[in-house]
């Protein structure tokens, strides 16, 4: 009689376990137009996240390059070259101002 018991005592156990872990009916309904308002945002923090460690990943190698741009010897001056001239300021090869 003990483990008649016992086995009640399990399956009682095991049914109330079963009734409090099923899901209940849904008090509201939410349709799909909440999930899918995620998906922009989502993309958009990734790609936030992505060009931030692209630009800590490659600081460096920018840092690295302008610095032997910097110790070359001999290098001129940057200045304003032809094609950064505006057309009022361009000349023609001998000095006279173009023709429009």
């Amino acid at each position: 009689m003990s483990a008649d018991r016992r086995l009640l005592g399990v399956l009682a156990l095991f049914s109330l376990s079963l009734l409090l872990l099923a899901p209940g009916s849904a008090t509201a309904y939410v349709g799909p137009g909440a999930g899918l308002e995620l998906v922009p945002h989502f993309w958009t923090l990734t790609a936030i996240a992505a060009v931030a460690v692209c630009a800590v990943l490659l600081w460096p190698i920018t840092a690295l390059i302008r610095w032997l741009r910097a110790a070359k010897p001999g290098r001129p001056e940057e200045s304003v070259s032809e094609a950064q001239t505006t057309d009022a300021e361009a000349t023609t090869g001998d000095g006279d101002p173009a023709s429009p």
